[in-house]
């Protein structure tokens, strides 16, 4: 049986307003977690103080600060894994071992669907794991983003200077003459 994302949204949010909560407040819970029944949890803890997860502890945060930085990524794709290989300063093999431990957990930061991985719950993760963030942290992410975006807006660039049009996925458009970077010209 096929139960469509919005049906699901609609039953959290239920379930919420049920429990006692406004309309509005479960409908931002539902957004902000990602239904998921841990980090709502830790959102809403009756204590007041939220539990913090295995992969939030100092010994366990610090492998998951690359994903942290990146947020999501497709594993099929070499640019996205060479980012992330530079934002941990390790190998993706690396990567993908510490992300592959965490996201078979039952409270897992983590989440992949088909070759794409995504945090669950960027706001949560960011709250639990932005306390381990360094400077040599975010001057990575700075230079990257500097990369990554470089690439993105060449490639818009590009895709203007050949009629604004996108090309087929057979074509190799980053051939065309006005695509390839000069230091790739011969």
């Amino acid at each position: 049986m096929c139960v469509s994302h919005e049906f699901q949204t609609d039953q959290f949010v239920r379930a919420m307003v049920t429990a006692g909560l406004l309309q509005g407040q479960a409908e931002f819970l539902a957004r902000e977690t990602a239904r998921s029944i841990p980090v709502l949890q830790r959102r809403i803890a009756a204590s007041g103080i939220p539990g913090v997860p295995d992969w939030a502890r100092p010994e366990n945060a610090q492998s998951l600060v690359p994903v942290l930085l990146a947020s999501s990524w497709t594993e099929s794709n070499a640019a996205d894994c060479d980012a992330l290989e530079q934002l941990g300063e390790s190998p993706y093999t690396e990567i993908q071992r510490t992300v592959s431990r965490w996201a078979s957990e039952s409270d897992t930061p983590i989440q992949r669907i088909g070759a794409e991985w995504s945090l669950v719950s960027p706001l949560d993760a960011w709250h639990l794991l932005s306390r381990f963030l360094t400077s040599h942290d975010l001057e990575r992410v700075s230079r990257v983003a500097v990369q990554v975006l470089s690439i993105e807006i060449r490639l818009w660039s590009c895709l203007q200077g050949i009629g604004g049009r996108v090309p087929s996925i057979r074509s190799n458009f980053l051939t065309h003459p006005r695509c390839v970077p000069a230091s790739h010209k011969r």
